[in-house]
C-alpha cells in the first residue's frame, strides 16, 4: 500500500509555522479535486484501462483539456494517479478505495462529504456561530440518496464486525432503532439465525431498509416500523436495542431522553449499544469527530466517552464498555461502541 507524502500530515513540531497554515488550507483545494475526479467519473474510467488526457476528456466529453490536465496533476501529487508514458493509470489507493467494485470502496463519502461542504458555506456557519440559528439547508432528493448510499457503505464496511460485537446468541429480539438500510439488523439476523428484528426510522429511509431486507430473503424475521428516534415510542421489549451514528444529531437534554426511553423499552437483562464518533474527553481525538461536529452536525453534538458514559448512567444503564470493533487500517468515520448494560451483570 502507497503511503500519501507525509507533507500531507504534518505536526506543528515538524514544519515552520506558516508552512504548516499553508497546509491547512490547501487541504481545501485537495478536497475539491478529489471531488470533482469522482463525480466526473474519472477514477471508474480509468480503472478500465491507462489513458491519456485527451482521451479521457473524449471519453466524457470534456472541453477543457488544459483545465482537465491540471486536474491530473493534482490527482498525481495527491498519490491517486501515476503516469507512465503520457498515460494515467490509478495507483493501488485509488484501486482499493475509488473504484465501486472494490470492497474498501469509499465514493458514497465523497458525494456525502461534498454535499456538506457545498450546503453549508463557510458564510453560514459564520451565522450560526454569531446568531445561534439552525445549521440546517434544505436536503434536495440527491443529497437524501447520498446520504443514504453513505450510511449503507458504512454498514457493508461494519456491519458483520459489529453484529459480532452485539454477542446475541442468547438473546430473541433486536431493535436496530433510526436503522436507516437495514444493514445491521441484517447482518445480525444473519449470524443469529433464531433472532427476530425491528428497524425503526422515517418512512423514506424505510424504502430503502425494505428494498434490503426483501433482497435478503428475512421478510419474515425483520419488521420495519415507520417512527422517528424523537417520537419516543419505541415498543418492546428487546433484548438489545442498537442505536448507530444518530445521538451526535441531537442536543444533550435530547438523548438523555433517548437514552431513557431506550432503558424503559428493554427487558431487565437487555443491554443499549450506542455507536457513534466518540472523542476522548479533550474532544480532540478522533479530530475527525469534532470537525464533523462543527461543520455538519448542529444542535447535536461529537460526544466524548465520559459524556455519554454519563448520559447512560443517569438514564439507569451500568457504566459503558468501551469497544473498538473496527481495525487499525479503517476509516475513523466508522466509529466505536458503547455496550451498557440495564441491570448489573448479576443480577
Amino acid at each position: 500500500m502507497e503511503t500519501p507524502d507525509a507533507k500531507f500530515n504534518m505536526s506543528f513540531d515538524a514544519v515552520p509555522p506558516r508552512q504548516y497554515l499553508e497546509d491547512l488550507l490547501a487541504g481545501q483545494m485537495r478536497c475539491r479535486s478529489l471531488i470533482l475526479a469522482h463525480q466526473l467519473g474519472l477514477f471508474t474510467c480509468l480503472g478500465e484501462q491507462p489513458m491519456n488526457v485527451a482521451q479521457v476528456g473524449d471519453a466524457f466529453g470534456i472541453k477543457n483539456l488544459v483545465g482537465l490536465a491540471k486536474l491530473f496533476a493534482n490527482l498525481e501529487g495527491l498519490h491517486l494517479l501515476r503516469q507512465r508514458r503520457g498515460e494515467f493509470e490509478l495507483t493501488e489507493i485509488a484501486r482499493e478505495c475509488l473504484l465501486p467494485a472494490s470492497p474498501g470502496y469509499f465514493g458514497e463519502f465523497v458525494d456525502f462529504f461534498a454535499d456538506q461542504f457545498e450546503s453549508k458555506p463557510v458564510s453560514m456557519v459564520l451565522d450560526h456561530l454569531r446568531t445561534g440559528g439552525l445549521l440546517r439547508p434544505v436536503a434536495t432528493a440527491i443529497n437524501w440518496q447520498h446520504y443514504m448510499a453513505a450510511m449503507d457503505r458504512m454498514a457493508i464496511l461494519s456491519a458483520d464486525r459489529i453484529a459480532g460485537a452485539l454477542k446475541m446468541e442468547h438473546d430473541d429480539r433486536l431493535l436496530d432503532l433510526g436503522g436507516g438500510p437495514g444493514c445491521y439488523a441484517i447482518a445480525a439476523c444473519r449470524m443469529y439465525a433464531h433472532l427476530q428484528a425491528t428497524i425503526l426510522d422515517l418512512p423514506d429511509a424505510l424504502q430503502f431498509a425494505r428494498q434490503n431486507v426483501v433482497a435478503a430473503s428475512l421478510d419474515q424475521r425483520i419488521t420495519l416500523c415507520p417512527g422517528s428516534v424523537t417520537d419516543f415510542e419505541y415498543g418492546g421489549p428487546y433484548d438489545v436495542i442498537f442505536l448507530s451514528h444518530t445521538i451526535h444529531l441531537f442536543d444533550e437534554p435530547t438523548v438523555q431522553k433517548i437514552f431513557a426511553v431506550c432503558h424503559s423499552a428493554l427487558t431487565t437483562r437487555g443491554r443499549l449499544v450506542v455507536r457513534d464518533l466518540f472523542t476522548d474527553s479533550t474532544r480532540t481525538e478522533p479530530l475527525l469527530g469534532s470537525m464533523i461536529a462543527l461543520h455538519m452536525w448542529n444542535e447535536g453534538d461529537a460526544y466524548s466517552i465520559p459524556q455519554a458514559t454519563e448520559l447512560l448512567c443517569k438514564a439507569g444503564f451500568q457504566p459503558p464498555s468501551h469497544v473498538q470493533f473496527r481495525d487499525k487500517g479503517d476509516p475513523q468515520i466508522l466509529g466505536s461502541l458503547l455496550i451498557a448494560d440495564k441491570s448489573p451483570n448479576d443480577a
